[in-house]
Order: structure tokens, then C-alpha cells, then sequence
């Protein structure tokens, strides 16, 4: 049972016991094995010194300044795509805002 297990982890590992200078013992196949997860894990998490991404700040409207914003936008025939670059917002929002 534990052979066939070894005989595996071989086989993934591309090593068989008839390769000249390698070591194919139990031992050193598992060690090769936790290296590889290591190397692996490594390569995909960020370093511990990576900076992390700042949240998005949020920005709340009142509903004057909700209702400013739609009468300029009506007022000066602005774009929905100006409005949102001006004020830092998506345009669902401005188009819930005219809902309201």
C-alpha cells in the first residue's frame, strides 16, 4: 500500500529508481514534494511586504446636492459620463438619483 503511494508520488514527480543521481527514497520524494507546494504557494500569494490596496472612499450625497447634481446635468446638457467623472460616481447612481 505504502509502495503503490511511493511508486505515485514518483511517477508525478517524473522519477523512477532507475534514474542515475537521483534520490527516490521515501524521505527525499516527500521532501521534493513539500518543496514544489512551497515554490508553488510561494508564486501565487503576494509578499509579505506588498502593500495592500486602499479601499475606495465611498461618497454619500444628500439629496439636495443629488438634486443639484441632476439640474446641472438637465441645466448645462451635460453627459451622464461628465457628471460621473465630475462628482467621482457610476452612472447607475445618477440614474437612480433621476429616478428619485
Amino acid at each position: 500500500s505504502d509502495d503503490i503511494v511511493i511508486d505515485k508520488i514518483r511517477e508525478a514527480a517524473g522519477r523512477t529508481n532507475t534514474e542515475e543521481g537521483t534520490d527516490c527514497t521515501p524521505n527525499a520524494v516527500l521532501e521534493q514534494a513539500k518543496q514544489n507546494t512551497q515554490a508553488y504557494l510561494n508564486s501565487i500569494q503576494p509578499a509579505d511586504n506588498a502593500t495592500p490596496k486602499p479601499k475606495k472612499e465611498r461618497r454619500e450625497f444628500s439629496a439636495i446636492e443629488k438634486l443639484h447634481i441632476i439640474q446641472e446635468m438637465e441645466r448645462d446638457k451635460l453627459k451622464m459620463e461628465q457628471v460621473c467623472a465630475k462628482y467621482f460616481t457610476t452612472k447607475s447612481s445618477v440614474f437612480r438619483w433621476k429616478i428619485q
